[in-house]
């Protein structure tokens, strides 16, 4: 039987240490892969033979971004550092403009947490006169793509 924890340095790799990617960078080195999932529809998604679909790096960060952003903070499942804080704005006393400011916060504050995030930028506000607040806004990975988001919170 064949020692389990041998003396020597063994170095006789027979597998390519090399990872190829297909553009050109090695950004995907250490991807393990993703499903694609549709928030709108709460299920997988599925290719025409059945099996489900599988996404690239930036498909499945968009997809981090996307479930950070619609699970607040305090899930047992998770540590501290994952989800948002909006829900602390509803029924809050402050100005549309502290509001807006806060917001930009806590959505910047939850995605920057991931290794991909260089940036989050770019935030429109739409209000509606049911207390809800639409806001639209860039996320920036350190390989510069910038990916567009939306969300929608309750403050009123």
């Amino acid at each position: 039987m064949p020692n389990l924890f041998p003396d020597s340095d063994y170095t006789n790799d027979t597998t390519s240490s090399s990872t190829s990617t297909t553009s050109g960078n090695n950004s995907d080195a250490g991807y393990k892969g993703s499903y694609k999932f549709d928030f709108n529809k709460g299920e997988f998604v599925r290719n025409p033979d059945g099996t489900l679909a599988r996404c690239n790096r930036l498909e499945a960060y968009e997809q981090w971004c996307n479930k950070a952003m619609n699970t607040p903070v305090g899930f047992r499942a998770y540590s501290r550092l994952y989800g948002h804080e909006l829900d602390t704005l509803s029924d809050s006393l402050y100005s549309r403009e502290a509001i807006e400011l806060e917001v930009k916060r806590m959505t910047t504050d939850t995605l920057i947490v991931h290794p991909m995030t260089k940036d989050v930028k770019d935030f429109a506000f739409t209000w509606q006169n049911n207390g809800e607040l639409y806001y639209d806004y860039t996320v920036i990975t350190v390989d510069e793509e910038s990916i567009d988001m939306n969300n929608t919170t309750k403050v009123g």
